[in-house]
């Protein structure tokens, strides 16, 4: 019996959330969308929601008892049942796919569900960075307390949480699946909100390009299916499909589904990009609204969701799309994108006011991403040989260590060089970007258009960032790298990359049209 409840409790987590993102979503008649994409965006946005408004509970200082949970629940019921009763009649606009393209997306969404059920919570971050804490939001009702505040145990050795300071959305849906199954934890069935990831992200991304054509939704759906990196690191290399990550699953660095903040980041970001565009495109403030969620929710995921977050409102700032007339964007468009960021912003508040009363570990990137420590490493400084674990062993000196290795902005252009080149990883995926870049250079008109330098804006800032917190990182940096960074950083692009480059197709099909 306790599977079964597993399994209603996690579904229930499901329906949840679904029924929140549906509610926010204007009527169909209003935005044409398939049904793959509403059930998409839908349960992105609505997940995002959740554990923004289950962030904001705690922050607060109270505690999930019982009445709070029905509370919830009633709510949420009340929500589903506007999101399905609110139109007499239910139309949806087919993008058109294939029956084989059908297939493909069936079977790739149906598989990325299946493998995150099937495979056990056993990685290092998705126990020790969330499902320890799902624990402790289950069993205690509060992130406060010696499980997550405290920096040492009892005995004065070790520490009691790993980077209590990361965001608190996994577990809140991994303990709130366990409450709804009458309060029975399952390590299996608390994966159930999170077996959607990979499965949503096409669906986000053909919603966010419907406007521009549905070829170029349909395409940007079946590459963005197609990237292995959503699934597993390496994929169709040797340790991917047949290899070790099949062989020991959960056990290595290997496996991108299930409890893992990376792609969850990637998803609401994705979700958060696609709302951006439609917003604006459709001159739609509920849209901007849930943008601004949608954002919030990849900062409730993972702390690198905050940082994406200020680089989009960066692209925004330096795009000009609040303050510069377009003809492609009125000026209730622009109201839009502005409310998104605001909505972003509240939405997020109470979680760094969270963040605040926590203590951060290891990972503090924003000491660490300094004008001195950047300028230090950018001008050819050496790697921290200290930390290297042969050092630590004693197997070798610091010396020895540097003699082997060049300096890390060295060590960190070969890995962003040969990670934009490894199709075992992301398919064509970086290649096509590199293309859309390119005929964004070639043709520098098309970048007239403002929610087309936004993407650009983003892709490229991301990069960035991300390159500057590897070149400063406090870790021994070729360790990082066989833990699969700066894949699973570069993961988080995943959307706004696709949506570029199914601007670029739209953009290819209009240049050759008579």
């Amino acid at each position: 019996m306790s599977a079964f409840y597993g399994i209603i409790g996690g579904l229930v987590a499901v329906i949840i959330p679904l029924a929140f993102g549906l509610a926010l979503l204007p009527k169909r008649c209003d935005l044409p969308r398939s049904r793959y994409e509403e059930y998409s965006i839908g349960y992105l946005l609505g997940a995002s929601i959740f554990t923004i408004a289950l962030t904001a509970f705690y922050s607060l200082g109270f505690e999930s008892t019982a009445f709070v949970r029905f509370a919830i629940l009633a709510g949420a019921m009340v929500a589903w049942r506007h999101a399905f009763r609110r139109e007499s009649v239910r139309v949806y606009e087919p993008l058109g796919f294939q029956s084989y393209q059908v297939w493909v997306l069936a079977l790739l969404a149906l598989g990325s569900i299946a493998l995150t059920l099937s495979w056990p919570i056993n990685q290092f971050d998705p126990m020790l960075h969330f499902a320890y804490k799902g624990k402790v939001l289950f069993f205690h009702g509060t992130p406060f307390g010696e499980a997550l505040s405290s920096l040492q145990s009892g005995d004065g050795f070790g520490r009691m949480a790993t980077h209590p300071n990361y965001p608190l959305g996994i577990p809140i849906l991994e303990a709130f699946s366990g409450h709804f199954a009458l309060s029975n934890w399952s390590d299996r069935w608390v994966q159930i909100p999170l077996a959607f990831w990979a499965a949503c992200l096409p669906g986000a991304i053909a919603f966010g390009l419907r406007f521009l054509s549905k070829s170029a939704a349909r395409w940007g759906a079946l590459l963005t299916a197609s990237v292995p990196m959503l699934y597993l690191r390496d994929g169709f290399s040797s340790d991917g499909l047949g290899g070790t990550a099949w062989g020991t699953p959960g056990l290595g660095n290997g496996v991108t589904l299930g409890a893992g903040a990376d792609l969850p980041v990637a998803a609401c970001f994705a979700a958060g990009m696609a709302l951006l565009l439609r917003a604006g495109a459709a001159r739609s403030l509920r849209l901007g609204a849930a943008a601004g969620f949608a954002f919030a929710g990849a900062a409730m995921m993972k702390n690198e969701g905050l940082a994406l977050f200020g680089v989009v409102v960066v692209a925004v700032l330096i795009s000009g799309v609040l303050f510069l007339p377009s003809p492609s964007l009125e000026k209730r468009g622009r109201q839009a994108i502005g409310l998104a960021l605001l909505t972003g912003l509240l939405a997020i508040s109470p979680w760094l006011h969270l963040r605040g009363q926590m203590p951060a570990i290891d990972e503090n990137y924003s000491e660490q991403l300094t004008l001195e420590n950047t300028l230090h490493f950018l001008g050819g400084g050496d790697e921290l040989a200290e930390l290297s674990p042969k050092v630590i062993a004693q197997q070798k000196t610091k010396e020895e260590v540097l003699a082997e290795l060049p300096p890390r902005r060295a060590i960190v252009g070969k890995a962003f060089m040969s990670t934009f080149f490894d199709f075992a990883t992301w398919g064509p995926m970086w290649v096509l970007m590199f293309a859309a870049l390119g005929a964004l250079a070639i043709r520098p008109r098309s970048l007239a258009d403002p929610l087309r330098r936004v993407l650009a804006a983003t892709v490229f800032g991301g990069v960035l960032l991300y390159a500057l917190i590897l070149l400063v990182t406090p870790w021994y940096l070729p360790l990082l790298l066989e833990k699969g960074i700066p894949e699973r950083l570069l993961l988080h692009l995943v959307g706004p990359i696709v949506l570029l480059i199914g601007w670029w197709i739209a953009s290819a099909k209009e240049v050759k049209a008579p």
